[in-house]
């Protein structure tokens, strides 16, 4: 688990008691600040929003115990510092003097958000991968996107709205609060495309640079058709051959000209079985006349005609019904025309006797 860096710690401090928002239930003010877990007794406006987005990123770090300035060097995970801050040896005058006496020799410990050479210089800040388990509970509650860039707002039951959501209202209402501190922590973290589902890969750090990507990705149309030939043309209503651009590349397949890609069939199911019976009856047509088979079974010519225009289920069955009329005849005719002493032989002719 990491620590949090010192420069945006610095930057993540409760509007009370003014110690950092490293234990929980963080909630929100009206004017975007933000009230730790240390302060359930706030004297100010009544209107506070959980704050749930923060928490469940503030739960993959590790944050300083709040006598750090004193001296205590303990990091713990953000559920686990109200525990230690209740017992640790630096927290009152009493057990500091009898526990670390040459604590009060040494000064008091600030953070340090700037180099050491030039105090006008930021302390570089080591960009974090957010994990995917924590990125689940970084989504906003309408349009289950990443909150991957500001502004971002928190509705009164702690759930989170992008910008891509707020940006279709004219002005957000009193419902919507800015999360000032969440953009400060969320500075650091580095986001996926909201589009990686569809096959984008690329990672971007949270703010400008993933909004601009968004609006540009070639994931975010999942497929173009190539244009058709011209009206002008007279071939134009009939299907041909094309190529069709996907996000896996080109697929050859037919293209209806004027047609919506994968628009709904423009015949009914029953037109469509009719034309398929009749092709078939074509095909079976061409199979007997090439094998001379189609004379010599006389039922076929009745079989064919019944179930021109049936469905498939009917006409499975009465061609189940053909066969087996057709095999009880043709076992008639061959018991009628043996001898009495080959009809012996058989025990089938037997019981039938």
């Amino acid at each position: 688990m990491p620590s949090i860096p010192e420069g945006i710690l610095d930057k993540l401090t409760c509007v009370q008691c003014h110690e950092w928002l490293s234990c929980g239930p963080i909630r929100l003010l009206p004017n975007g600040g933000s009230i730790c877990g240390r302060c359930p007794r706030f004297e100010g406006p009544r209107d506070q929003y959980r704050h749930f987005a923060f928490e469940a990123l503030a739960c993959y770090f590790k944050f300083p115990c709040r006598n750090w300035g004193d001296g205590c060097q303990e990091w713990m995970p953000f559920k686990g510092v109200m525990n230690h801050e209740k017992n640790c040896s630096y927290g009152s005058t009493c057990s500091v003097l009898c526990c670390h006496p040459l604590a009060f020799i040494k000064s008091k410990r600030h953070l340090d958000a700037h180099s050491g050479n030039d105090v006008t210089m930021p302390l570089a800040i080591k960009l974090e991968i957010i994990p995917d388990g924590v990125l689940e509970y970084l989504r906003c509650t309408n349009c289950a996107g990443y909150l991957s860039y500001t502004p971002i707002y928190v509705c009164r039951d702690g759930t989170s709205i992008c910008q891509r959501c707020t940006s279709q209202l004219p002005q957000p209402d009193g419902e919507f609060i800015r999360d000032f501190s969440f953009e400060r922590f969320v500075d650091m973290m580095i986001f996926p495309c909201i589009y990686r589902y569809r096959g984008c890969t690329l990672l971007f750090k949270f703010g400008q640079e993933m909004k601009n990507h968004e609006l540009d990705c070639p994931y975010g149309k999942p497929y173009k058709r190539e244009p058709t030939a011209p009206k002008s043309d007279p071939q134009e209503d009939i299907q041909r051959k094309g190529v069709i651009k996907t996000l896996s590349g080109h697929i050859y397949a037919t293209i209806t000209p004027n047609a919506p890609l994968f628009a709904a069939p423009s015949t009914s199911n029953k037109e469509q079985q009719a034309l398929f019976l009749d092709e078939f009856q074509k095909h079976r047509e061409n199979l007997s006349s090439k094998w001379g088979r189609y004379n010599e079974d006389d039922y076929q010519n009745e079989y064919v005609n019944q179930v021109t225009h049936l469905n498939v289920i009917d006409e499975l069955k009465i061609k189940q019904q053909y066969r087996n009329s057709s095999g009880n005849n043709g076992d008639m005719n061959a018991y009628y025309n043996h001898t009495e002493a080959q009809k012996a032989d058989y025990s089938v002719y037997n019981q039938r006797a």
